[in-house]
């Protein structure tokens, strides 16, 4: 059966993506604190950060695969194949480089300064932020294209 991309709704897509944006957003002025006074508070508060971006990253990720937005996209765009099989491995990478900064934050006997949580925390952000850039370029340039050809 041949995927269409409208029947995988890119909008929804693209506004999980804004979503997912304002929560990195809040991460990000997270780790714009100075050195907190309460540093378990600010560890917690990032730990909650980071839990609710999980819980948006997750349910999307899945959606875009179970829906069939990559399939639609290389059924309208041949050429985006490699390209969309880059975007889903690396739903499994994103994922787990916060399971991995989570897991740093609660692990016993060694506490890590916010020194060296930051870089860890900020590298995600612009591994996701990239990867969102290059999902919402490839949807909206299909969706384009969608257009062209419907107007031929």
């Amino acid at each position: 059966m041949k995927k269409r991309l409208e029947d995988a709704n890119p909008v929804h897509f693209l506004d999980e993506h804004r979503a997912i944006r304002a929560a990195v957003q809040g991460l990000q002025t997270h780790l714009r604190v100075p050195d907190p006074a309460r540093r378990d508070h600010w560890r917690r508060q990032l730990a909650e950060d980071l839990e609710a971006l999980t819980g948006l990253l997750r349910p999307h990720f899945a959606r875009e695969e179970v829906d069939g937005m990559f399939d639609a996209i290389v059924e309208a765009e041949p050429g985006s194949s490699l390209e969309c099989a880059r975007l889903r491995a690396q739903h499994g990478t994103l994922l787990d480089t916060v399971a991995a900064i989570r897991q740093r934050l609660q692990a016993p006997g060694r506490e890590e300064s916010l020194e060296e949580l930051r870089p860890a925390v900020r590298a995600l952000i612009a591994d996701l932020a990239r990867h969102e850039a290059a999902e919402d370029a490839l949807l909206i340039r299909t969706m384009e294209g969608d257009e062209i050809r419907a107007a031929d």
